[in-house]
């Protein structure tokens, strides 16, 4: 993940060197990063940020220079493709800078039949995959399912979850209005097709925020630089850019030692929780929270379910909701089928209550961020040995 986020700032810092200036570059990439940081999380979509800011940035590069990307770029789609779902975006991304490729060509037969040729090219590599045709038209598939509201970054995007966001959008466009630069057509429709994306769905935010920092920034700053200019300006603006990046290591690095990060329990990160499960059950068959199917992985614990519901089908999280939702039936069912021995649930989860009521469940550990039920005559159905105090400290 650090190294995904080390090559994403690198790839847009060498498009927007040689045309903004430090302070352009430094405040564009703060609210970049503040937009991006509540998705860093140990998942693909943030190795693929810096493939989506590499595509656009030489979609951009060949535009401006009046020439068509090169045939072998496609190999370029074909990994993008097997790594992350979000590869769609890079046909926007095509589509709208070749539109202002043809336009700035006075369509010319010729530039056209070569964007063309690239855009079937990069249609038949994102076909190389382990599904074939089903696996292109994979995104389509997951915004067609019935249960995508239920799961929360695929809803829509509030104030009230990321005000920054919004908060940022309104600034960017205030200064747009302030400074009324000129967008071309293709590239305006790019950044308000994402930006309508970003709002539909939580997750489309990172999307956004990574092409709107590489196409609006340089209207914001003006002419900016000269294109002749080096990556890092002359000798000794390179040097002072060496020296900066040094200082800032030293810093970092520094204030990381002095005072350790240690993230704070939740359920996203139920650490506290998992480090409860007794030795016994981790092998076993389990129930779990949604979002702490991640964090089970880690722990080498196979989760009943993890955040890429796309993965599991509408019937399956269908059931899922049901049963976190105290639907006793439905789970009575998945017990039966798939050998369930224990679960791992939210304090707040709907299920808990029915757990806590059965006869068949025994509560061994609870703190402020959930409950562990192991059902009676599994191995660990006696208290665990840390659970006293820490249900005494929850009521219990």
């Amino acid at each position: 993940v650090t190294a995904a986020l080390m090559a994403l700032f690198a790839t847009m810092f060498w498009r927007l060197r040689s045309r903004v200036g430090p302070i352009a570059i430094l405040v564009s990439f703060a609210l970049a990063y503040i937009n991006l940081q509540p998705f860093i999380l140990a998942r693909p979509h943030v190795l693929a940020w810096p493939v989506l800011a590499l595509w656009t940035v030489l979609m951009l590069k060949y535009r401006d220079e009046g020439r068509v990307p090169p045939l072998a770029l496609a190999l370029l789609m074909f990994a993008w493709s097997n790594l992350h779902g979000s590869y769609f975006a890079g046909f926007l991304v095509a589509a709208a800078i070749s539109l202002d490729a043809v336009i700035s060509a006075r369509w010319d037969r010729k530039v056209i039949g070569g964007w063309f040729l690239f855009g079937l090219a990069i249609l038949l590599a994102s076909m190389i995959n382990a599904n074939g045709l089903a696996g292109l038209l994979h995104p389509i598939s997951i915004s067609s399912m019935e249960t995508l509201p239920e799961i929360g970054e695929w809803q829509p995007s509030t104030f009230r979850v990321t005000p920054i966001f919004f908060l940022t959008v309104l600034v960017v466009f205030g200064a747009l209005l302030l400074r009324r630069p000129k967008f071309r057509l293709g590239e305006l429709g790019l950044v308000l097709l994402t930006l309508a994306m970003a709002l539909t769905h939580l997750r489309h935010q990172s999307i956004f925020i990574i092409v709107a920092t590489l196409i609006v920034t340089p209207k914001l700053a003006g002419s900016g630089r000269s294109r002749a200019v080096p990556i890092f300006g002359s000798p000794r603006e390179a040097r002072l850019w060496a020296a900066g990046a040094v200082a800032a290591a030293v810093v970092i690095v520094g204030v990381r030692m002095a005072v350790p990060f240690q993230p704070d329990d939740s359920v996203s990160y139920p650490q506290t929780l998992i480090a409860h499960i007794p030795p016994e059950l981790r092998s076993k068959p389990v129930l779990n929270e949604y979002s702490m199917g991640g964090p089970l992985i880690l722990a080498g614990i196979r989760p009943y379910i993890d955040g890429r519901a796309d993965m599991y089908g509408d019937a399956f999280v269908r059931d899922y909701l049901k049963i976190t939702g105290g639907d006793w039936a439905t789970f009575g069912k998945a017990v039966d089928r798939y050998g369930l021995r224990w679960t791992i649930l939210q304090n707040n989860n709907g299920l808990v209550r029915e757990l806590d009521k059965s006869g068949e469940w025994r509560r061994i550990y609870s703190d402020k961020v959930g409950v562990i039920h192991v059902r009676r005559g599994s191995p660990s159905a006696a208290p665990h040995p840390r659970a006293d105090d820490a249900q005494r400290q929850n009521g219990r």
